[in-house]
């Protein structure tokens, strides 16, 4: 895990340095908030990373918000009463040099709520809109106290049509909310989700107008089977169901796995593992399988072949599930850093640094 493994300082770091005092001196202007100072390009391509707590212990916050354009801290659960609860696994103790890298390299902060086996409260809140209506209250007050951009709702998944209804409801009461924060403020903040992209579900959130309440859908497009798990014929398949079935493709994301799948049975590695047991598969040409053909993942020539298909369709951008599994960004085996080279080909602080001038 490159996280652990590695605490060395960006290879960019002279031009940060510019970038930051340039960012201070228009913080102000820009309407992001006393605590905010991310206020990404709404209209560039996303790169949304998910990062579990299992992952915070030791984590380079500079090299990885300098890679992603929202980071996802992932993640707390609702009570059945509409409260936040696993606190514990928010990164407290981190929080300082988390939106202090925030900052310096215009990266929002996003709370993700839910998760598998972690959304056992949604149905009851999503169900009573007095109790939606506190969560959205909840959820603003949570984002404002820690400095962060936004909230990440990963309900896997409602059951039937009135927990689909109730997710309806959560999201668009939630933009209500955080919009009256935006009226009061200039702020305005991420709301996010996340979906399985079966054919199905696309339809259920198209059919609701879920554009008109999220920034961002992140199809997981990962998990599939027989054979490879996140290939780029799924990926293909995903983006054609969006347009057949009328999801927005300006706020969808296609996910991407950084671990592999075995082929036989239940069993999963990280990226970082595999390539490192097998140094030819963290190469251009490397492939997509282990020299066994038992796991199946994406390799660096197949993720950024992603990464290209989700600009020429018009995607809002690419999710990863999830960073940790990955060599440091500065490694030339990097996934992620396959990833920025494709959306940043001049670099991400060129890019920052022109834009602000």
């Amino acid at each position: 895990m490159w996280i652990t493994r590695y605490r060395r300082p960006h290879p960019l770091a002279w031009r940060i340095v510019a970038l930051a005092l340039i960012a201070a001196a228009t913080v102000t202007a820009s309407g992001s908030g006393e605590d905010g100072g991310a206020n990404p390009d709404r209209g560039a391509f996303v790169v949304a990373g998910y990062l579990p707590e299992w992952r915070y212990e030791g984590a380079d916050w500079d090299a990885t918000c300098a890679h992603v354009t929202h980071l996802i801290l992932f993640s707390m659960e609702v009570t059945e009463d509409a409260k936040l609860t696993a606190s514990d696994r928010f990164p407290h103790a981190h929080l300082d040099a988390i939106k202090a890298a925030s900052m310096k390299h215009h990266c929002e902060l996003v709370i993700s709520i839910g998760g598998n086996k972690r959304t056992g409260g949604f149905p009851t809140v999503a169900k009573d809109k007095a109790l939606t209506r506190k969560l959205a209250r909840t959820l603003l007050f949570f984002v404002k106290q820690h400095g962060l951009h936004g909230v990440d709702f990963n309900w896997e998944y409602p059951n039937g049509k009135e927990e689909w209804r109730g997710l309806h409801r959560m999201l668009k009461i939630t933009r209500r909310v955080f919009d009256r924060h935006r009226d009061e403020t200039g702020e305005r903040l991420t709301v996010s989700t996340t979906y399985y992209p079966d054919g199905r579900q696309e339809k259920i959130l198209a059919d609701f107008g879920a554009a008109e309440h999220v920034d961002m859908a992140h199809a997981m497009a990962y998990d599939f089977g027989p054979g490879g798990h996140s290939t780029m014929e799924l990926a293909e398949n995903v983006i054609a169901n969006m347009e057949r079935l009328g999801l927005n493709k300006s706020i969808a994301t296609l996910g991407l796995p950084f671990y592999g799948r075995s082929k036989w049975q239940s069993g999963w590695r990280t990226y970082e593992d595999l390539a490192s047991e097998h140094p030819s598969l963290g190469t251009n040409g490397g492939g997509d399988e282990d020299p066994s053909g038992e796991y199946s993942f994406n390799g660096l020539d197949t993720i950024a072949e992603k990464v290209r298909l989700a600009k020429t369709a018009g995607l809002r951008g690419v999710m990863i599930w999830e960073l940790g599994q990955d060599f440091h960004p500065g490694d030339g085996r990097s996934l992620l850093g396959a990833i920025a080279r494709e959306v940043w080909p001049e670099g991400r602080t060129k890019r920052l640094v022109r834009d602000e001038l």
